[in-house]
């Protein structure tokens, strides 16, 4: 071996290397290796050319490999790894790589950030934290570095802190456009939209063609109540970058709070983002060889990122704590990046534990696979961080989705979704789902209240007027997502509020905390006929007990419409607030009817806007019926469908049952339609 040859072959490889001329690099890097076998940093750059050439990344990690072998003080060679694992997302052993580089140079701060974006997409979000904090203690100007610390700090709740490392971002770097979209985010977060919605624009102006900017536009803008907009900029979006899924599925969450909202429409958008996003996937699909025997015990899969305290978590809480681990094997895949005291109980009620969060889909199928599920539940729907895609490649003979989404999920393997027949009616909604319904005999819902929720008082305007010696004064109130308040809802409440002349009506919303959106609610109002000083507008109260100790101050609740409340509605309802609804003919305008029907207050449905009017109405009206409501209904609740746990699993399960007995007698696998039995 001549060592002057190879060293000149040598410098004129990474010339070509650095000139991004990659063919002649790698020709280089090649001829080196013929020379010499265990030249370290041609075997180490021939793997980073291999992987930027988009070749053979398992030879690319071969020869890192075989350079860090003869040579493991090198931080570059580790380095570099990560990053061809990170590609490959495979997160673990990029941490794994980047934990090697930055403890042989500790102060390597681009790698501090590669590893601190590792360990985020592993769910480690305060190691990701401390990784980031040490990388702009290493270099005090690493801007990117600061910008990935607020996003990080925003998935742990706090914002505050996200904010201010976003700004830290912004003041080194002005025209950062990613850093203004992400104090945008963390502005979100704390319920100031104004300035979340000023700082995506200022992203705008920096670079129109940001299109996860213009999405995030699109969120604030829904948060708002400003559907068309938020519409308009999610296909904006879209156009600049198709493939942005979360956006599209926003989009496709969007459609159903509109007032004209068409299931149909949404059923051929849902099926358009299954088309680009999931349904392509099914090339890979293998056959399934669980065994065929329709009475053993069945292993059923819940694939969520809200195995938490949220909304998700007050309805499948009491499925987990009641099935039958005799007959059901229950393995939870979490997708969760922040876990708290519940997810600590779901645990607990699980027979199996996987997180799969940052894990590529096809390697959570083949877990899914390995653990032998037979019934594999979506809990998000196209809800965010939910794992559609992994069920496009079938890791289980039966799919299903359950809870999380009012709407179709679009995704051809995707075979059942769970409903009742008051949510769904037979003949009535089938046509607006890819999925077959499957109707549980009760209630689709079983709700776990707060247990340290606040006791239920008085009708509180008659408590309020003894105490003023003053008129009774009707409180209605909504507590719902600013999004559902359509233009119908408003144009309702306005008409009732003016037939009700010594009443008001209390709002609580996100939305309801910027200044502007309480000008422009209290304008629309105005316009309407309804005074400014009839209103009580709020912004969100983050702390559970102080949410619901404002129906302390609600005589009546007044459903959304055409998208209905849900976890409102149960929140409502367990502090004692009747609720009025207006039913519809899908299921986002559905849901009211079941759960009011299931705590015996069908009387509370109503047909038509006027009558949803006229039964608000007459039922402020009637002091002995509200006192009466108030103080018997979280009794009637507790003894209703919608909190008989034991039997709701149990009809879950018989559901189960069937649609495996199904597979069973069916030898091609495929799956048709059956119905839960009573």
């Amino acid at each position: 071996m001549d060592n002057a040859q190879t060293q000149s072959l040598f410098a004129v490889a990474t010339e070509h290397h650095r000139a991004n001329r990659l063919t002649e690099a790698r020709a280089g890097y090649e001829k080196i290796l013929v020379l010499d076998p265990a030249h370290a940093d041609a075997l180490h750059l021939l793997g980073v050319v291999l992987h930027q050439s988009g070749q053979d990344s398992d030879k690319a990690i071969e020869l890192v490999r075989r350079a860090i072998a003869l040579n493991p003080s090198a931080p570059e060679y580790h380095a570099n790894l990560g990053l061809i694992y990170s590609d490959r997302r495979q997160w673990k052993e990029a941490a794994g790589a980047f934990g090697q580089s930055v403890a042989l140079r500790p102060r390597f701060a681009p790698v501090l950030n590669y590893l601190g974006n590792a360990l985020r997409e592993m769910g480690q979000l305060e190691a990701a934290v401390a990784a980031y904090r040490r990388a702009v203690e290493a270099r005090p100007d690493f801007f990117v570095a600061f910008n990935n610390l607020g996003n990080v700090l925003r998935e742990l709740n706090r914002p505050r802190e996200a904010a201010d490392a976003c700004r830290r971002a912004i003041a080194l770097k002005p025209d950062f456009a990613a850093a203004h979209n992400n104090l945008g985010n963390a502005l979100n977060k704390q319920d100031r939209v104004d300035e979340a919605i000023a700082e995506y624009r200022m992203a705008l102006s920096l670079d129109p063609q940001y299109a996860e900017s213009r999405s995030n536009l699109g969120n604030a803008l829904k948060d708002v109540g400003r559907l068309d907009e938020a519409i308009a900029a999610y296909r904006e979006a879209l156009a600049l970058n198709p493939n942005l899924a979360k956006c599209h599925a926003n989009l496709l969450y969007d459609l159903h709070y509109r007032d004209e909202f068409d299931p149909l429409e949404t059923l051929a958008e849902s099926r358009r983002w299954a088309g680009r996003f999931a349904d392509p996937l099914s090339s890979h699909v293998r056959a399934h060889t669980n065994q065929r025997d329709p009475d053993r015990r069945l292993k059923i899969g819940y694939v969520s990122a809200d195995f938490c305290q949220h909304s998700v978590g007050s309805f499948l809480l009491p499925l987990l704590k009641c099935h039958d681990h005799q007959r059901f094997e229950i393995i939870c895949y979490s997708n969760l990046r922040a876990p708290d005291r519940i997810t600590a109980i779901m645990r607990q009620t699980a027979d199996a534990w996987r997180d799969i969060l940052g894990m590529p889909d096809d390697r959570a199928s083949e877990l899914i696979r390995q653990d032998g599920i037979d019934i594999l539940v979506d809990l998000g729907g196209h809800t965010a961080q939910s794992r559609l895609p992994l069920f496009a490649l079938r890791p289980a003979p039966i799919q299903m989705t359950y809870l999380g989404y009012p709407g179709t999920t679009g995704v051809a393997a995707i075979d059942y979704r769970l409903t009742d027949a008051l949510a769904d009616p037979p003949g009535m909604t089938e046509t607006h789902f890819s999925e077959t319904l499957l109707r549980l005999p009760r209630s689709n819902w079983c709700y776990a209240p707060l247990v340290d929720a606040p006791p239920v008082g008085r009708v509180p305007s008659l408590a309020v007027a003894e105490q003023n010696q003053s008129p009774r004064q009707v409180c209605f109130g909504s507590l719902n997502n600013f999004a559902k308040v359509s233009k119908a809802t408003f144009q309702s409440w306005a008409t009732l509020l003016c037939a009700i002349p010594n009443s008001r009506l209390l709002l609580k919303a996100k939305a309801l905390a910027g200044e502007s959106v309480r000008r422009e609610v209290v304008g629309r109002f105005a316009d309407l006929g309804v005074a400014p000083g009839r209103l009580d507008l709020r912004g969100r109260l983050l702390n559970p007990i102080e949410h619901l100790a404002t129906y302390g101050e609600i005589d009546i609740a007044l459903d959304t419409f055409p998208y209905h409340g849900t976890t409102t509605t149960c929140e409502a309802l367990w502090m004692g607030v009747p609720v009025v609804t207006l039913v519809g003919i899908s299921h986002v305008c559905r849901v009211g009817v079941s759960l009011l029907s299931s705590v015996g207050l069908a009387d509370l449905i109503a047909q038509t806007p006027e009558q949803y009017i006229e039964i608000a109405a007459r039922l402020a009206s009637d002091l002995p019926r509200l006192s009466e409501i108030r103080a018997g209904l979280r009794a009637r609740m507790s003894a209703s469908p919608l909190m008989d746990a034991p039997s709701f699993a149990r009809d879950v399960e018989a559901a189960y049952r069937a649609v495996w007995k199904k597979w069973c007698a069916d030898e091609s696998g495929t799956i048709s339609p059956v119905t839960a039995p009573r």
